[in-house]
């Protein structure tokens, strides 16, 4: 990815605003996961590493959705902890890539291989050292365990950083910490629980993405049909 497609990958990020966090959804069921949120008007897709490490699902997934949605939607990884996922991913496409954590050497490679970086952080300290080494954004992890008066708190004084919100955001609160200077939300279950992929209808996914999308869309001031 040259540096224009990532320029272009970060204008997206800033209006779209909402990241679907897949974690845990199979690749035989992703590409009709997928479907339903394009058809709710998501378009950032965020795929997890698991948490054992294994890496094969999360690689076919994500070069199944860069194959079939080509143009559609912006897909990177989530949950990278290595340089081996970063450089993984890389090859199957992604444009993006999501840490819980703060390390600057997965960072640095990330911008060197044209991807946009976004590590976790929880601290001010943290932050700043995310943002010095290079990251496009930063991910405050876990938000909703310390609230919104806590972003209040550490936006307002590291105003030059770009956060985005991730942990326990849902339609309820997502304008609050969009209100107060995140640059975008991140949300996991509320969107696509893959434990209910099961036993529920993949146009439920559609209607919670829709409730989502409209929200950012009267955040921005458009007035765009789903």
């Amino acid at each position: 990815m040259n540096d224009a497609h990532r320029l272009a990958v970060l204008s997206e990020v800033k209006r779209n605003k909402v990241f679907a966090i897949l974690r845990g959804v199979q690749s035989n069921d992703i590409e009709s996961v997928v479907q339903a949120l394009v058809d709710g008007g998501i378009r950032i897709l965020e795929v997890t590493f698991e948490h054992d490490g294994s890496m094969n699902n999360t690689l076919a997934c994500v070069k199944e959705i860069v194959e079939k949605f080509n143009g559609e939607v912006i897909c990177g990884v989530g949950t990278v902890t290595s340089i081996e996922q970063t450089r993984a991913a890389k090859s199957v496409g992604a444009q993006f890539v999501v840490s819980p954590n703060t390390d600057p050497s997965i960072i640095k490679l990330t911008r060197s291989l044209g991807m946009v970086s976004i590590p976790g952080a929880v601290t001010p300290t943290e932050a700043v050292k995310a943002s010095n080494a290079g990251a496009d954004y930063v991910k405050l992890f876990p938000v909703a365990v310390f609230g919104i008066g806590y972003f209040k708190a550490i936006s307002e004084v590291l105003k030059s950083i770009p956060f985005i919100v991730v942990g326990g955001v849902n339609v309820d609160n997502a304008k609050d910490f969009l209100d107060a200077g995140a640059v975008g939300i991140g949300i996991g279950s509320y969107l696509v629980n893959d434990k209910k992929l099961a036993n529920e209808s993949l146009s439920h996914i559609t209607m919670r993405a829709k409730k989502l999308v409209k929200l950012i869309q009267k955040i921005n001031g458009e007035d765009y049909e789903i």
